[in-house]
């Protein structure tokens, strides 16, 4: 998220499955994130957690990680179609919050 910020003009990612706080110094920059699970409870340290990124992030952003990651030799593209065959139904985000920034 913070490998993000300046490369999308200094502003926050839009991600899903979480909810996350961004609190900005005053400069404008990132000097806190604080990331929540979708109903808001914090993340707990003693839990792991699956973390997805689609292909464009790879790419775009630099991040520091601690293992190479995994492909799943499907493109992000062939994934969400794939998906959106088998899901008929899809919720809406419409209206919903899930990324704050405060000062």
């Amino acid at each position: 998220m913070r490998a993000a910020w300046p490369v999308d003009d200094n502003s926050p990612l839009y991600p899903s499955g979480i909810r996350t706080e961004v609190k900005i110094d005053t400069e404008g920059n990132p000097a806190e994130f604080i990331i929540m699970t979708e109903d808001g409870s914090p993340l707990r340290p003693d839990r792991i957690y699956t973390v997805a990124m689609n292909s464009y992030m790879t790419q775009v952003y630099s991040y520091e990680h601690a293992d190479p990651g995994q492909s799943l030799f499907f493109t992000t593209a062939d994934a969400l179609i794939t998906y959106l065959k088998k899901h008929t139904e899809l919720r809406s985000y419409r209206g919903e919050k899930r990324v704050k920034i405060t000062r």
